[in-house]
């Protein structure tokens, strides 16, 4: 079975790999390179969507 998380767990979880802050009207992400994230830097208006895309992106969720 599937289980779907809630946006808290997956900010949670997003924290664990870098920082996610919000600057001038953006949500931006920076991951730490020393726990082996991925995803360096990026910006979005919506913090739903760079939690989503980030998270998926960190644990191999393909949706397509």
């Amino acid at each position: 079975m599937i289980r779907n998380f809630t946006l808290k767990e997956k900010i949670n979880y997003l924290r664990t790999k870098g920082t996610l802050t919000f600057v001038d009207g953006q949500w931006v992400f920076r991951g730490d390179p020393q726990k082996k994230c991925e995803i360096r830097e990026m910006t979005h208006e919506s913090k739903f969507f760079i939690v989503d895309v980030i998270y998926d992106n960190i644990r191999g969720i393909k949706v397509w």
